[in-house]
């Protein structure tokens, strides 16, 4: 009987378990995240939520996808449609990246619930989203506003994003889809009536 050695056994259960997969799914990640949550370059867990948004005439809706993968990533694009209902649809106003800014030195008796990420670097400007590369176990949002027009009809919108870009040799595409639910209220045009600056003092 024929010995198999043991280098080759562990090949084999390697293979069957799945272990040396690279495709896509297992390396780059692109998921809905709340656009009022700050997502830092360290972060690798998301409190995924639906991208979808409730909005009256005269709004805008935001969106933020956030985008990690563990290789590098290069020609890296975003494509966003307008959101449809039927044969209506909404613009989208601006797709952008979120940057980030180092901060050296901390500010002094800071609050306890402030955010402090590891690496130093927050999240602050948000750029035209162009062609970019993305470094491994490193995370860019994406951020995508759609503009409300005042004669907007009421209903459901329905867009889609797709991320493209080159894993090493590799081509990978990724889609997702956000919607935007807008109801019969009007909000064009605002007026302000309350002030929140008062001083009596300074009525003499």
């Amino acid at each position: 009987m024929k010995r198999i050695s043991l280098p080759l056994i562990l090949l084999t259960v390697c293979i069957i378990a799945g272990c040396g997969r690279t495709g896509t799914e297992d390396t780059v990640t692109f998921v809905s995240v709340d656009p009022l949550e700050k997502i830092f370059r360290e972060t690798a867990f998301f409190n995924s939520a639906p991208a979808a948004a409730d909005a009256a005439r005269g709004e805008h809706a935001t969106f933020q996808f956030a985008l990690r993968s563990s290789v590098p990533l290069r020609n890296v694009t975003v494509e966003v449609t307008d959101p449809l209902n039927e044969t209506l649809s909404l613009p989208v106003e601006y797709t952008g990246l979120v940057n980030y800014v180092h901060v050296g030195r901390a500010t002094p008796n800071p609050a306890r619930d402030r955010l402090q990420p590891i690496s130093g670097w927050y999240p602050d400007p948000i750029i035209v989203a162009g062609e970019f590369d993305l470094g491994a176990d490193d995370t860019r949002p994406v951020w995508i506003s759609v503009r409300i027009p005042a004669d907007a009809r009421e209903g459901t919108y329905t867009g889609k994003v797709t991320v493209k870009g080159k894993t090493g040799r590799k081509n990978f595409s990724i889609e997702d889809t956000f919607e935007v639910t807008v109801y019969p209220v009007d909000l064009t045009e605002t007026t302000l009536k309350v002030t929140n600056w008062f001083f009596t003092s300074r009525l003499d």
